[in-house]
């Protein structure tokens, strides 16, 4: 923010990637429509299957939004999204 001022000053872009890192670090999770509606792409099917392993393995939690971590998935977080995003 900019002294005297209550506007955000932008600090560079933000991918698609940056977004889902993001927002899986956050208690709402990752909402898969506005990934779409934000950056026109959707999960790969890669990312697919490593949420299904995530899910099952207790790491993660599909939501009708998208997906969130566990409290477990958070702990483990960084390897987590190192899947997804590599």
């Amino acid at each position: 923010f900019v002294a005297g001022s209550l506007q955000p000053v932008p600090d560079g872009t933000c991918t698609a990637e940056d977004y889902i890192m993001l927002q899986l670090r956050l208690q709402t999770g990752l909402n898969t429509a506005a990934l779409k509606q934000r950056f026109g792409v959707e999960l790969t099917q890669k990312q697919q299957k490593s949420f299904a392993k995530f899910c099952q393995g207790g790491l993660a939690l599909q939501t009708p939004q998208g997906y969130t971590l566990t409290t477990r998935g958070l702990l483990v977080q960084n390897a987590l999204l190192a899947e997804l995003l590599g």
